[in-house]
């Protein structure tokens, strides 16, 4: 409670519980803003055990690299460009090959993966290295468990491939309605090669989910703006909204 902060700064709920795409993640630029952070964990404190306290560093760009760590070595994947709504909040990732993670960006990755396995650890990962203004690779919030991007970035170069799109979106939403009519307007999308899934949830049978569906996958196009575009789109037909 008697931190003050020097410089901006980032705080996150440390403990068990997955932060995924930005919860219970607060920027924290100046110190009314860290002050209201500090009231937030602190009206929460029984469900947050510990607040991490991260030095903010302001970025060219970012990846989330995906790790495959077996008994032997450590496979760097591909890499997704996250992307956010606000500073700490993801709200999707994309693929372009005009900003692709670069290649010392890959060997950093793999040196912590390496580090991961020699204490044991094996299965899939992701973490993220964001390039900073000064040109350092920075390495933070490694995630040892299937990111939210991953299933992305295994399939994008066979979908880009087929389709003969460049750029692919992730794409997540809930609509609500017979399932039957959702599985139906995707027929097109998924037929045409734009659009890849990656999980469909009925919520007719569940009782918790409110009548409410999760379709997950990526969006492809011929370039951020287009894939952007088609996400909209998509987002559109299967909530009855006008197509962009």
């Amino acid at each position: 409670a008697g931190f003050e902060p020097s410089q901006p700064v980032c705080l996150k709920a440390a403990g068990d519980a997955a932060t995924g795409w930005g919860f219970a993640v607060h920027h924290c630029p100046d110190r009314e803003t860290f002050v209201a952070a500090r009231s937030w964990f602190a009206e929460r404190r029984e469900s947050v055990p510990a607040v991490l306290v991260e030095q903010w560093i302001e970025v060219r760009c970012c990846w989330c690299v995906g790790l495959a760590i077996s008994e032997v070595n450590t496979l760097c994947f591909g890499a997704a460009e996250p992307l956010f709504s606000s500073p700490a909040k993801q709200s999707g990732s994309v693929i372009d090959p005009a900003r692709c993670l670069p290649p010392e960006g890959g060997m950093l990755a793999v040196k912590v993966g390496e580090t991961a396995r020699e204490l044991g650890f094996r299965g899939v990962a992701g973490l993220d290295i964001a390039l900073a203004m000064d040109g350092r690779l920075v390495v933070f919030d490694p995630n040892f468990r299937i990111a939210s991007s991953t299933a992305q970035i295994l399939f994008h170069e066979n979908a880009a491939k087929r389709a003969g799109l460049s750029v692919s979106q992730s794409f997540q939403t809930t609509p609500t309605g017979p399932f039957a009519d959702t599985v139906r307007k995707l027929h097109g999308p998924i037929e045409q090669d734009w659009f890849i899934p990656t999980r469909f949830f009925n919520g007719e049978e569940h009782p918790l989910s409110n009548g409410r569906h999760i379709i997950t996958g990526f969006v492809l196009g011929n370039d951020r703006n287009s894939a952007s575009i088609a996400s909209e789109n998509l987002q559109s037909l299967l909530l009855d909204r006008k197509a962009i």
